[in-house]
């Protein structure tokens, strides 16, 4: 694990123009030794986003002797700080920078040998081989490695006039002087760098070196959950306070059967006088109840295995099973953080989305207020969400009102330590149309002929087809290929291009909440607004095993704000949503009428149409469809609307030793599989 650093001429906060000796920037390989290494590598890394960003992302020579611990640098090509003061004949300055580097790494200091057949390579060679004998310093041979193969340097040149806005006519565009800066072989190595010269020594460094790096990261079987620690009351654990907030929320979730005096009898049933007070002191006593008092009780409680009747006892029984899974597998903290974060947004004015996704499924989400679905009446399961035989991190994705998601993770830097929070960044990939039309530009192919070429590549499921299978796809592409010797050219650059990152952006939704300072584990930058950014993807972050969540911003929780103030303004009535009826039939009317412009999922072309087209009467036939417009359950939706409407008879023909067992289950969907549960 290494970063090619920028290092500032002097200071990280200055803000001189240039490259190099002109006062900008040098390069600077360093590895990471150890994981003390990477930790630094990462803080290096940040600092150089953080503090001295210009033009590029800058360190100095001052933070490089604060994090030397658990690195080796090596002296870096011809763009690092030694190499140009030798270029520049400033041997005096190279060698005291040299010595600065000596003092801030030591043994860990190796002089880097390069050769890509430039001649001012050889100058520098012959200077810093006589440094390395002077010093008694290692030599390392390596190759500044741009692209993979030899093939790709003219699809390095194409993407390099992509990034300078030049053209391939354009005798002045930034370039490499030649086709060498790529991975090269053992062999390859051995012929640029011929043992009767420099014998065996920069070769058997890179075996040392790459056997003194062993940075043992925290990722796969060694990887640990990084929860935060939720601030809690004083003599309350994770796991007490979460069952305390289930217990009182469940009172005012199920007010006609979760009951003071349900409470009460629960207290007696377990053998254990009840305490004075009301329910939220019931729901703090029966938090503490030690678990192997439950055991008793509940073998009393009715099986959860095909539930008919959500009676009090049932719902206890199925809040007591979640809380025990969701404290087997360490995540009670996990729940306390989310519940408090949106019931935080709640509180403050905040619109909320009432849940997505398979966090709808649990009743404890639910009875501490980060759902507002009620799984037990639309028959939603735990273990979609939580599975104690798949051990993953839970996933609960919250909307907040797109105008003041800001707000809530504001909240959330206070609450936990501006270190500890950042949005997570994510990259921006050149697609075919993209790639094939910045390649045909830079070609010098006229805008018209590169948008012509573009449409020819299909979209499925609003993303272009990849290149080679576009030219399989499209006979017109083939044979534009076949009849421009030119086309042909771009488009096999463009597939060399296609997939590659072309820029890092912060993700629509994803933040990180550590229990200790990002900057130990992942390096940081800032987005355009100045706010701290994860360098890594979602995926990075999620395998260091760091607490990732969403938070999406949703404009219809927007529209909805504004229409509830409008109504208020208009018609003097406060708009309560969670009251409104969800069996309005002036409302179905209206959608089977297709009028759904900015109805969340409802108002795209084709769903507007298929709602037309089943003209539902109900929640769940809304639910069905929206379950079903993806790409797969598609093909089943006519079927679905000519048995909603008695077209067509509900058929279980294919499996009629099944039927009695599949009716139950599929015919509120008319015989079709549109759910998980199902």
């Amino acid at each position: 694990i290494g970063y090619e650093a920028y290092v500032a001429a002097e200071s990280r906060y200055d803000r001189k123009r240039g490259k190099g000796l002109d006062g900008g920037y040098f390069h600077l390989t360093l590895l990471a030794k150890d994981f003390t290494g990477y930790q630094n590598l990462v803080r290096l890394a940040s600092r150089a986003y953080l503090e001295g960003f210009y033009e590029k992302p800058r360190i100095d020579r001052e933070i490089l002797r604060e994090h030397s611990e658990g690195l080796i640098a090596l002296s870096g090509c011809l763009g690092a700080e030694i190499p140009q003061f030798i270029l520049q004949d400033r041997l005096d300055l190279a060698e005291a920078r040299l010595n600065e580097y000596l003092s801030i790494f030591g043994d860990r200091f190796f002089i880097e040998i390069q050769n890509h057949g430039l001649p001012e390579q050889k100058k520098v060679n012959e200077v810093l081989r006589e440094f390395a004998r002077k010093y008694g310093l290692g030599m390392v041979a390596t190759n500044d490695g741009h692209y993979v193969r030899k093939e790709d340097a003219r699809a390095h040149e194409v993407l390099l006039a992509i990034q300078s806005k030049s053209t391939l006519d354009d005798p002045n565009r930034w370039r490499f002087p030649c086709d060498e800066f790529y991975v090269k072989t053992p062999e390859e190595m051995r012929a640029m760098l011929p043992r009767e010269e420099w014998g065996d020594e920069p070769f058997d460094n890179t075996v040392e070196i790459a056997r003194m790096c062993e940075v043992d990261l925290p990722i796969g079987d060694k990887m640990t959950y990084r929860i935060p620690r939720f601030p809690l009351p004083k003599g309350r654990t994770e796991a007490q306070y979460l069952r305390e907030l289930t217990f009182k929320g469940l009172l005012g979730r199920y007010p006609d059967r979760i009951t003071e005096d349900f409470y009460r009898e629960v207290f007696r049933r377990l053998g254990k006088m009840p305490p004075h007070g009301d329910g939220a002191a019931l729901a703090a006593s029966l938090a503490q109840v030690e678990q192997a008092a439950w055991e008793g009780l509940l073998r009393e409680l009715p099986p959860l295995e095909g539930v008919r009747e959500w009676t009090a006892e049932a719902i206890l029984h199925r809040a007591l099973y979640e809380l025990a899974i969701i404290e087997r597998m360490g995540f009670p903290g996990y729940f306390l953080i989310v519940q408090d974060y949106i019931n935080w947004a709640k509180e403050n004015g905040i619109s909320v989305g009432p849940g997505r996704g398979s966090a709808a499924g649990s009743l404890v989400a639910y009875a501490v207020g980060i759902t507002n679905i009620d799984p037990l009446r639309f028959g939603l399961l735990f273990e979609r969400f939580l599975n104690p035989e798949r051990v993953s991190m839970p996933d609960i994705d919250t909307d907040f009102s797109d105008q003041k998601r800001d707000r809530v993770i504001e909240y959330v830097r206070r609450r936990y330590g501006k270190d500890k929070v950042a949005q997570i960044g994510t990259f921006g990939s050149l697609a075919s149309k993209a790639a094939l039309k910045d390649v045909a530009r830079v070609y010098g192919i006229p805008h018209k002929k590169a948008e012509e070429l573009a449409k020819l590549i299909p979209v499925q499921f609003g993303k272009p087809k990849p290149l080679a299978e576009a030219i399989e796809l499209v006979p017109e592409l083939k044979a534009e290929m076949e009849k421009d010797p030119k086309v042909r050219e771009v488009i096999e650059v463009a597939m060399r291009l296609e997939g590659l990152n072309r820029h890092a952006s912060v993700h629509a939704a994803g933040v990180v909440i550590a229990q200790e300072p990002l900057t130990d584990l992942v390096p940081l930058m800032r987005d355009q607004e100045g706010r701290p950014v994860t360098q890594y993807d979602m995926g990075a972050v999620e395998a260091l095993g760091l607490l990732k969540m969403d938070f999406l911003g949703l404009r219809t929780l927007t529209f909805l704000d504004e229409a509830k103030k409008i109504v208020k303004e208009s018609k003097g009535v406060e708009l309560d949503y969670d009251r409104l009826p969800l069996d309005d039939p002036k409302t179905f009317a209206l959608l089977a009428r297709g009028e759904t412009k900015g109805v969340f999922q409802l108002e795209s072309g084709g769903m507007t149409a298929t709602v037309r087209g089943l003209k539902p009467r109900r929640l769940e036939d809304i639910i069905a469809l929206v379950s079903l417009y993806r790409p797969g359950p598609m093909e089943h939706i006519p079927t679905y609307i000519r048995r909603h409407h008695g077209q067509e008879p509900t058929s279980y023909s294919e499996f009629p030793h099944a039927e009695k067992y599949l009716r139950p289950i599929l015919d509120e969907t008319y015989g079709i599989p549109v759910y998980q549960e199902q």
